[in-house]
């Protein structure tokens, strides 16, 4: 059984520093998904939070914006492993494992 997947070209648009995945029919998701603790330590007013809390929320933006962008590219990287895996002659022993397992997972077969 061949596997279905969202049809067309999936893009990523950075916006206000976060990045969200379209695709044709509509918008997948965004990147602001990686919790940071925010919580105030006795006597920090919020906007000392907010300062103290500023390298986080980067990383966890950075993070998700290359999750982002690795789930927008992920169809056509289906596809080129799809096709190596049809012609399994060209494949070194190592990477054929790998190609499998990976269209394995992406297949919903194994998690």
């Amino acid at each position: 059984m061949k596997t279905k997947f969202t049809k067309g070209e999936w893009s990523v648009s950075v916006e206000s520093g976060s990045a969200k995945v379209y695709y044709p029919h509509g918008f997948l998701t965004s990147a602001n998904v990686i919790k940071i603790d925010e919580s105030r330590l006795d006597g920090e007013s919020w906007l000392e939070m907010r300062k103290r809390t500023d390298p986080a929320r980067e990383a966890a933006m950075a993070e998700s914006n290359a999750n982002m962008h690795l789930i927008s590219c992920a169809p056509e990287m289906y596809d080129i492993l799809d096709s190596i895996e049809n012609d399994n002659n060209q494949v070194p022993e190592f990477l054929w494992e790998k190609i499998q397992s990976v269209l394995a997972k992406a297949r919903g077969e194994e998690c």
